[in-house]
């Protein structure tokens, strides 16, 4: 005969040990999952699926969208494409809102930053800008916006780029390790 049939004792233990190894199963799978959204310097990974990411290096520092409404969103508008994202502290005393503009006839490859169709902008909250409101603003005069999936009947746009924005104070903030996977 079966010994755990007939010994509730048994049962309740084995009861345990399951869902001991369910919860250590789900664990690992969740620990796994981040790893691989994750690159090695905890950015998000590039991805071309709409995955919703806006996120880069500033002066070396992970700089990462929040994913709520609003706060990532790509544009486009007569002949501009805007691919924009914002990271705001929980308290709201930090905000910063990146966006990468695209302006003429059609969105290519590779665009290179030129302050007058092409330029990356930060408004910022840093105390880096002579201003007299309580954000400044930059436009990059170098850099670089590298498409890496435009899909217009999924309307999903993918990319990856770099900049170097000047400030008023704070010489040049560099952006790099840039990527963007946006629903448009």
């Amino acid at each position: 005969m079966f010994l755990y049939a007939s010994q509730p004792k048994n049962r309740i233990t084995l009861k345990c040990f399951a869902t001991i190894i369910l919860f250590l199963s789900v664990s690992f799978s969740c620990k796994k999952k981040r790893e691989q959204e994750f690159d090695a310097n905890g950015l998000p990974k590039a991805t071309q699926i709409g995955a919703m990411i806006f996120a880069c290096k500033i002066n070396g520092e992970n700089w990462i969208s929040k994913k709520s409404p609003n706060s990532i969103k790509a544009v486009v508008a007569d002949s501009e494409l805007s691919i924009n994202g914002i990271n705001d502290s929980a308290s709201g005393l930090i905000y910063e809102d990146l966006t990468l503009i695209i302006s003429g006839p059609s969105v290519s490859t590779t665009h290179k930053l030129d302050l007058d169709h092409t330029y990356a902008r930060l408004t910022s909250y840093r105390d880096c800008f002579n201003t007299s409101t309580r954000f400044g603003m930059a436009k990059s005069n170098k850099g670089e916006v590298v498409f890496t999936k435009i899909n217009k009947s999924s309307r999903i746009i993918s990319g990856t780029f770099w900049c170097d924005i000047p400030t008023d104070k704070c010489g040049v903030i560099k952006i790099t390790e840039g990527r963007f996977d946006i629903f448009y």
